[in-house]
C-alpha cells in the first residue's frame, strides 16, 4: 500500500513538471509570484520602517526609473509615507533610514551617540569610488575616543590657537572683496562667483596650509580647481547612495565621474602634499600655528594619507558650499529690499556710519542670525546630511533598524515643515527672532549638524557670511538691474544652488 501511495505521488510531481515545462509561461509566472511573496514575506517580518515595495534583486531600485536621482527619490518619501521615520534600499545597498523629525535626530544622534555615529558605509562609499577608503581623522573616522580626541585638537587648533590670525584674515579679506566689488562702480555683475570663491579660498587657506598666512595666485586657482571639479563629481547618485555593486561597477559601468573623482583625490593629495614637504624642512618651533603645523606636531596622527586627508576634508567644501550659501543671500536681499533695509540700518545705529563692522559686532546683531538661518532654511543648500552608519542593531520607535544600515536626516522635510515655519516658501527672518529682538535658535534648523558629528567648520562659516555680508550691506545696495524678474527656484548641483543672476552692487554715498 505505501509503495502504491508513493509512486502515485511521484507521477503526480511528474505531471506537473511536465505541464510546467509544456506551459513556460506559467512556471515563470509561478516562479515570479512564488519569489516576490517570499521577499514582501521577509520584509514584513523584519518590521523595517515604512518604505517602497521591495521586490526580489532590484529591493527599491525600480523607484530610479521614476526618480534618476537616488537623492530625490528619498526625498519624496516623506510625503508619500506621512513618517517622521522611512527606510528604503536600492539593489543590494545597505538599508536606508530617513529621518524627518528633529525629536529624532537629537534622539539619535546626541542620545544614541555611540551606536549612530560612525562612518563605516561613507568610508566603503569612497572607496568604490577613489579605490581606496579616506582616512582622515575628523570626517570619515568611526565614533570613539580617538575621533572625539581628533575632533576637540582640530577645534582647539582651528579656533582658539588661530583667532588672532583668523581674524586678520577675515578682515583683511573681506576688504579686499569689498574694494574689488567697488572697481565694477554700480555697474551689472553676472558672475560674482569667482571674484567671491577666491575670497573665501585665500581665507580657509590661509590658515590652513599656508605658511604665511597668504598663498600665491597659482596656488590658489589650482586650490579652486580642484575643490570644484572634487564637489561637482561628489553631487551625483554615485556618490549619494553606497555602490550596490562595487565590483560591478568598475568592471563593467565604470564611468567618467569615477574616473574624475579618482583624478581629483590623486591631485588634492598631491597639491596638499607639496605644503607639507615644505613644512617638513621648516623646526617645528618656526612652523607657526596653521592647521597643517598643528598636525605636523601631533604625534597621534599619521603623516602619510591620514594627514592629508584630514587637510582635505577641513577645506574641500569650504570654497564651494559657502560661495552657494553667499549667492543665495545675495539673491535673497537683492529681491526682498525691506529685509536689505532692516539690516542696514541695524549696521547704521550700531556704528552711527564711523567705523566698520567687526567679527566683535556679530553678538550684537541678531538680525544677522536670523538673516543666515532663513536663508539656509529657504535655499535649502544641502537636502540630507552626510551619511551615518548604525553600529549595533536596535529597536527604534517600534522599528527594527539593522545592523549596518545608514541613516540619513532629511533635512527638506524639515526646512518646509508649514507646522514649524509657517508659510514655508516665505522669505521672513523674524522667524528666527523673539519678541525682544534676540536671536531664537529652531531645533529642526541644523544646517551644520547635530551632536558629535556636527561641522567643525561652524563656526568659520558663520564668521564668514556675517562679515562679509554685513561689509558689502555697509558700502552697497543690492538691487536687480531694471525689469528683471529674479527666479528663486534652486537647481540641484552638488548642492542646491541658485540659478546665474545679474546683480547690482550700488555704492552708497553719504
Amino acid at each position: 500500500m505505501g509503495a502504491y501511495l508513493s509512486k502515485q505521488k511521484f507521477e503526480l510531481i511528474d505531471n506537473v513538471i511536465e505541464i510546467l515545462l509544456e506551459n513556460r509561461k506559467i512556471a515563470i509566472s509561478l516562479l515570479c509570484a512564488g519569489t516576490i511573496i517570499g521577499k514582501l514575506l521577509t520584509d514584513r517580518l523584519a518590521n523595517l520602517p515604512p518604505g517602497p515595495l521591495n521586490l526580489p534583486y532590484l529591493n527599491a531600485g525600480w523607484r530610479l526609473f521614476f526618480y534618476p536621482r537616488a537623492d530625490v527619490s528619498l526625498s519624496s518619501l516623506n510625503n508619500e509615507y506621512k513618517s517622521d521615520i522611512v527606510s528604503c534600499r536600492f539593489f543590494s545597498s545597505p538599508i536606508i533610514i530617513v529621518i524627518n523629525s528633529p525629536r529624532l535626530i537629537k534622539e539619535l544622534f546626541k542620545k544614541n551617540a555611540t551606536t549612530f555615529s560612525d562612518r563605516d558605509s561613507l568610508k566603503r562609499m569612497q572607496g568604490s569610488l577613489s579605490g581606496e577608503e579616506f582616512s582622515d581623522v575628523i570626517f570619515s573616522l568611526n565614533y570613539g575616543d580617538k575621533f572625539l580626541q581628533a575632533k576637540k585638537f582640530i577645534l582647539r587648533s582651528f579656533y582658539q590657537d588661530n583667532h588672532d590670525m583668523l581674524r586678520h584674515t577675515l578682515d583683511f579679506q573681506c576688504d579686499q572683496f569689498i574694494a574689488n566689488v567697488k572697481k565694477f562702480d554700480g555697474s551689472t555683475l553676472t558672475n560674482l562667483k569667482p571674484m567671491l570663491s577666491t575670497s573665501l579660498a585665500r581665507i580657509i587657506c590661509s590658515f590652513t596650509i599656508s605658511i604665511d598666512s597668504s598663498i600665491n595666485d597659482e596656488d590658489l586657482n589650482e586650490f579652486l580647481r580642484i575643490t570644484n571639479d572634487f564637489n561637482n563629481g561628489f553631487g551625483t547618485v554615485g556618490s549619494f547612495v553606497p555602490n550596490p555593486y562595487p565590483w560591478l561597477w568598475r568592471k563593467i559601468f565604470y564611468s567618467s565621474i569615477d574616473i574624475k573623482f579618482r583624478k581629483c583625490i590623486r591631485e588634492y593629495r598631491g597639491f596638499l602634499r607639496k605644503f607639507v614637504n615644505m613644512y617638513e624642512k621648516i623646526d617645528s618651533d618656526s612652523r607657526g600655528t596653521s592647521l597643517l603645523a598643528e598636525l605636523l606636531n601631533n604625534k597621534t596622527i599619521d603623516k602619510g594619507n591620514e594627514l592629508l586627508d584630514t587637510l582635505l576634508m577641513m577645506t574641500i567644501d569650504n570654497p564651494t558650499s559657502i560661495c552657494e550659501a553667499f549667492m543665495w543671500l545675495f539673491l535673497y536681499l537683492a529681491s526682498y529690499q525691506d529685509v536689505q533695509e532692516k539690516a542696514r540700518k541695524l549696521i547704521a545705529e550700531l556704528t552711527n556710519n564711523t567705523r566698520k563692522i567687526t567679527i566683535e559686532d556679530r553678538a550684537k546683531l541678531p538680525y544677522f542670525s536670523a538673516l543666515i538661518y532663513e536663508t539656509f532654511r529657504c535655499c535649502n543648500l544641502q537636502p540630507f546630511s552626510p551619511v551615518h552608519h548604525v553600529k549595533e542593531g536596535l529597536k527604534f520607535q517600534g522599528y527594527n533598524i539593522p545592523k549596518g544600515s545608514i541613516v540619513l536626516t532629511n533635512y527638506t522635510a524639515m526646512n518646509k515643515d508649514p507646522n514649524v515655519f509657517p508659510d514655508p516658501e516665505k522669505f521672513n527672518p523674524e522667524r528666527f527672532l523673539n519678541e525682544d529682538g534676540s536671536f531664537k535658535p529652531v531645533d529642526s534648523l541644523t544646517p551644520w549638524g547635530f551632536g558629535p558629528r556636527s561641522c567643525p567648520g561652524e563656526r568659520l562659516s558663520k564668521m564668514e557670511l556675517f562679515l562679509i555680508v554685513a561689509r558689502v550691506l555697509q558700502n552697497f545696495r543690492l538691487a536687480f538691474p531694471d525689469n528683471y524678474n529674479p527666479d528663486l527656484t534652486p537647481i540641484f548641483d552638488s548642492f542646491c544652488v541658485p540659478g546665474p543672476f545679474p546683480i547690482r552692487f550700488i555704492p552708497i554715498t553719504e
